[in-house]
């Protein structure tokens, strides 16, 4: 029996085949972390928190703009169930070992994939480079 790939790395594989961009998202957080806990002085003034997180912090402007409502192209990750769905086949040797847990778990799995993966820059090659490595 060979091993099996990390759940939270099976997880965060079908999110980004459905089109989520990690590297987006970890961006999108990390700005409104920022905005909301570290600086609530330039709340009242988003062109300055723009301006100091695109230059300072180094983050894409899609992404700042994201975190101060003014839209962008940021999409909701797929639920629970979808996923489930869509790795079903991925899936069927963790649901030989643990049954109905990885369903009832599958939340909290999707958060610790999602903790993991998600980087600023370059999630998509690294979660590729890990699947690659537990199929070789």
């Amino acid at each position: 029996m060979e091993p099996f790939p990390p759940l939270p790395l099976v997880f965060v594989r079908g999110v980004m085949e459905s089109g989520y961009d990690l590297d987006l998202n970890y961006q999108v957080a990390y700005a409104c972390e920022i905005l909301w806990t570290e600086l609530p002085q330039i709340q009242s003034d988003s062109n300055v928190a723009r301006d100091m997180l695109i230059r300072n912090v180094g983050l894409d402007p899609e992404a700042v703009d994201i975190a101060l409502g003014k839209g962008g192209r940021y999409s909701c990750q797929p639920t629970t169930e979808g996923l489930l769905i869509s790795i079903r086949d991925e899936l069927k040797p963790w649901r030989k070992v643990l049954g109905s847990r990885v369903t009832s778990a599958a939340p909290y799995i999707l958060g610790l994939g999602l903790h993991i993966y998600g980087l600023p820059n370059g999630s998509t090659d690294f979660v590729r480079r890990s699947w690659d490595e537990w199929h070789s």
